[in-house]
C-alpha cells in the first residue's frame, strides 16, 4: 500500500510539472528540438506512467494470494498466459492513458496546435477548466487516439513519433537555410552584377549610390519617395520634411552634400525606381524600406 501511495504521488507531480511546463507554451510556435520535446513531454509522462501502472498490475496480478487475483498464475511464461497478458494490456493501457488525458488535457495533437477533424463542432462546455472546457467532436477524437497511441504502442511508439517530429522538423528547417542562403546568394549577384553596374552607366558611382540609400533608410524614406521628389522638383520641401526629426536633420544635410559633391544628374536618379523593377521583392523592398 505504501508503495502504491509512492508511486501516486509522483506520478501527479511528474503529470502536473510536464502538462504545466508545456500549456505554458500554449499558443506559440515550436521554435526548436528542445522545445518540441517539452511540448510533448505530458504525453511522454503518461506513457511512462502507463507502463508503469500495468506492470504493477501485472506483477500483483501473476502472484498468489494478492488481490486481484488471489489464485495466481501457475505459469507466467506460457504462451497463452503471455497472449492474453499482451492483448489485455493494450486495453488496459488505453483505458488508463484515457483517464490520465481526461485529467491533465494533455491531448496529442492538441499540444502540437494541429486542429483535428470537427475541432469546430462544439458539443458542450461545462466551464469546469480542462478537457471538458469547449467540448466537441474533434476533442473526443483527439483524445481517443492519444490514449489509442499510449496503449497500443507504448512509450517506444510515443518517442518513436516524437523523434520522427524532430527529425522531420530538423529536416525542414535545414531545407529552410539552404533556400534562404541560395536566395541571399542570388540577390547579392543580382545587386552587384547588374544593379550596380547599371546605376553607373547612368553616372552615379557605386560609393555614391549606397550612401544615397543609406541615408534615406536612416531619415526613413522610400527610395520611391526621393525619386518622386526629384520628379516632381520638390526636393526641398523633401528636405525640409525630413528635417523635422534629429535623424532627418543628419540625413538632409548629407543628402544635398552628396548630391552637390556628386552633381548625381536627375534624369539617372528618375531611372534607378525603373532599374529596381528588375529586383526580387524582397531585395527591391529592403532596399526601398522606410
Amino acid at each position: 500500500m505504501k508503495r502504491w501511495c509512492w508511486f501516486c504521488l509522483e506520478l501527479g507531480l511528474m503529470l502536473a510539472l510536464s502538462t504545466g511546463i508545456a500549456l505554458a507554451q500554449d499558443g506559440s510556435a515550436v521554435t526548436d528540438t528542445d522545445s518540441l520535446w517539452t511540448m510533448l513531454a505530458p504525453i511522454t509522462a503518461i506513457a511512462t506512467a502507463t507502463e508503469r501502472i500495468l506492470e504493477f498490475f501485472w506483477d500483483r496480478f501473476e502472484k498468489k494470494d494478492i488481490r486481484p487475483n488471489k489464485t495466481g498464475v501457475s505459469d507466467p511464461k506460457s504462451d497463452p498466459h503471455v497472449f492474453r497478458k499482451k492483448q489485455w494490456s493494450h486495453w488496459l493501457g488505453m483505458a488508463s492513458a484515457f483517464i490520465m488525458i481526461g485529467l491533465t488535457n494533455a491531448r496529442f495533437f492538441r499540444l502540437l496546435g494541429i486542429d483535428v477533424l470537427f475541432a469546430n463542432l462544439l458539443l458542450f462546455n461545462l466551464n469546469v477548466g480542462g478537457i471538458f472546457d469547449d467540448f466537441t467532436i474533434g476533442t473526443v477524437i483527439d483524445w481517443l487516439m492519444t490514449a489509442g497511441i499510449i496503449g497500443w504502442g507504448g512509450t517506444e511508439l510515443v518517442h518513436n513519433l516524437i523523434e520522427g517530429l524532430v527529425k522531420g522538423r530538423s529536416l525542414w528547417k535545414e531545407t529552410q537555410q539552404v533556400r534562404e542562403g541560395e536566395r541571399v546568394l542570388t540577390e547579392t549577384k543580382l545587386f552587384h552584377h547588374y544593379l550596380l553596374p547599371q546605376v553607373e552607366r547612368l553616372g552615379i558611382s557605386r560609393e555614391a549610390f549606397l550612401q544615397m540609400i543609406s541615408w534615406l533608410r536612416e531619415a526613413g524614406i522610400p527610395l520611391d519617395d526621393f525619386a518622386g521628389a526629384v520628379i516632381g522638383q520638390t526636393t526641398d520641401q523633401l528636405f525640409e520634411a525630413m528635417e523635422a526629426s534629429p535623424e532627418g536633420v543628419r540625413a538632409a544635410e548629407a543628402l544635398r552634400n552628396l548630391l552637390e559633391r556628386e552633381e548625381l544628374p536627375d534624369s539617372a536618379l528618375i531611372e534607378v525606381p525603373n532599374l529596381m523593377k528588375a529586383l526580387t521583392p524582397d531585395l527591391a523592398s529592403r532596399l526601398n524600406q522606410s
